[in-house]
């Protein structure tokens, strides 16, 4: 009578362990998809959001710190009206558009002021003046310009040879044009002179990276624990998406943030079903082991 019991006992366990196995199998892989997204985005890509235009720069994906798959993108977009901001350094030369510039400042004053020069080609020069020798002779410590052939030379002084260089002085708040820009002088101190002016601007907004979250798939009727890179939300023009990386290449835009993180959050929540279905099926079929083995230890006399 006994034996009959535990052979009861031990058939609903395993019935039990059974129909948990058999669910494992009714689970749907997880896969993160995102439905009608609207842009299918790779590098070099155009699109806009309401009236601004971005460009696809950069889609990649490679292994993060912990070994995890992680992807990324950005997209730049241009500013018409954009402000750039300069700082030119005292007592220094610096270039814009291949043109040279000596900058010095003058604090001393009640007004602190700057010389802005624009350094002459010497070598040019001469080279274009057929008439001069195509370098300078130095004579204690001054250089000189030969003019003329061997038997008829004129050594003129370089700085009365020479025109003077373009020189523009500056003062604060003052404005000028610089290469087309109506630039303005918004700091001179000892050590530097800061301009402001307003031209097309390209700015750069990255698209985000992913993170890894993990979840559960079930291989050959085991569960095992994977990862999953998911993508997060970005700000276009003032519209939030969400961002989603179906591979190394391409990106996916949806104005439907919480559909595609509710999806991430279900996906996600698997792991805890299938590891509670998992768990049943061991237990159960445990203690259905554990009572067949029981009902076979032999009886006290």
């Amino acid at each position: 009578m006994q034996r009959r019991a535990t052979a009861v006992y031990a058939t609903f366990f395993f019935v039990i362990a059974i129909g948990s196995y058999a669910g494992l199998g009714l689970i749907a892989q997880p896969a993160l998809s995102m439905d009608d997204p609207e842009q299918t985005l790779s590098v070099n890509d155009t699109f806009s959001v309401g009236d601004q235009s971005y460009t696809v720069t950069a889609i990649d994906g490679g292994a993060d710190s912990d070994g995890n798959l992680q992807r990324s993108g950005t997209v730049e977009w241009v500013n018409e009206t954009g402000t750039h901001t300069s700082e030119w350094a005292n007592n220094s030369t610096f270039e814009r558009q291949n043109e040279t510039y000596f900058l010095l400042t003058n604090t001393t004053g009640e007004q602190p002021t700057a010389t802005l020069t624009q350094p002459l080609n010497r070598t040019a020069i001469l080279v274009n003046d057929s008439a001069a020798r195509n370098e300078l002779v130095t004579s204690n410590g001054t250089d000189y310009v030969v003019i003329g052939s061997n038997d008829n030379q004129e050594v003129v002084r370089a700085d009365e040879y020479f025109p003077t260089p373009p020189t523009q002085r500056l003062e604060a708040n003052e404005t000028f044009d610089f290469y087309g820009n109506e630039t303005t002088v918004t700091e001179i101190t000892n050590d530097s002179v800061t301009v402001q002016w307003q031209a097309p601007k390209t700015n750069t907004i990255e698209l985000g990276a992913t993170t890894t979250h993990t979840t559960t798939l079930v291989r050959g009727g085991l569960p095992a624990d994977t990862t999953i890179a998911a993508g997060a939300n970005v700000t276009l023009n003032g519209e939030q998406f969400a961002v989603h990386y179906p591979d190394n290449t391409t990106a996916t835009l949806s104005s439907d943030p919480a559909t595609y993180h509710n999806a991430l959050t279900e996906i996600t929540d698997r792991f805890n079903r299938i590891k509670g279905l998992w768990a049943v099926t061991v237990m159960s079929a445990l203690a259905g082991l554990l009572l067949i083995a029981l009902a076979a230890l032999p009886r006290r006399g």
